[in-house]
């Protein structure tokens, strides 16, 4: 979903997440980045906003639910 908001290949984005899949899932966007640039930095530059990192959040978490 990264790789999608900011137009980059998946190669591009590295992102951790805990937990299993579903709601139980936390995704670190603090230590995720794209091109090396950590997710708070491209929000600080304004290529990106908190509320779009947050619904990229809930994507993730929703997101066995997209594929079925």
């Amino acid at each position: 979903f990264l790789a999608e908001e900011f137009n980059v290949s998946v190669e591009d984005v590295t992102a951790f997440v805990l937990g299993g899949h579903g709601d139980t899932m936390v995704p670190l966007i603090r230590y995720s980045t794209v091109a090396g640039i950590p997710l708070p930095d491209l929000v600080a530059m304004g290529w990106t906003s908190q509320e779009k990192l947050d619904a990229i959040v809930q994507r993730t978490r929703d997101g066995g639910a997209e594929i079925v």
